[in-house]
C-alpha cells in the first residue's frame, strides 16, 4: 500500500505546522491551546509525572478562534471551569 497515495505526507505536515498560542498551568495539570496547521484550534490535556509531564492528550474539539477554545477548555476542563 502507498500511503503517499492518500496524503499521508501532508496529513503529517499539517502536525508539524502547529503552535502552542496558550499554555495555562495550575499545579500539576496544564492545557495548551494550539492554532492547527489547517487554521482551527484545538487545546489539549497534560498531566504531570514524577519526572516531568506526561503526553499530551488527542485534540479536543475543533474551534475556529483561540477565544473560542479558551472558552471552550475553561467550560469543559473541571479545574479550568472553576476557576
Amino acid at each position: 500500500m502507498n500511503f503517499n497515495r492518500f496524503g499521508l505526507s501532508t496529513f503529517v505536515g499539517l502536525f508539524a505546522m502547529e503552535e502552542t498560542i496558550k499554555i495555562i498551568e495550575r499545579r500539576r495539570s496544564r492545557a495548551h491551546l494550539i492554532r492547527r496547521g489547517d487554521g482551527a484550534f484545538t487545546y489539549r490535556e497534560q498531566l504531570s509525572v514524577p519526572d516531568g509531564w506526561g503526553p499530551m492528550s488527542l485534540d479536543a474539539g475543533i474551534n475556529d478562534s483561540d477565544e473560542t477554545v479558551e472558552a471552550e477548555a475553561r467550560s469543559r476542563v473541571w479545574w479550568l471551569a472553576n476557576d
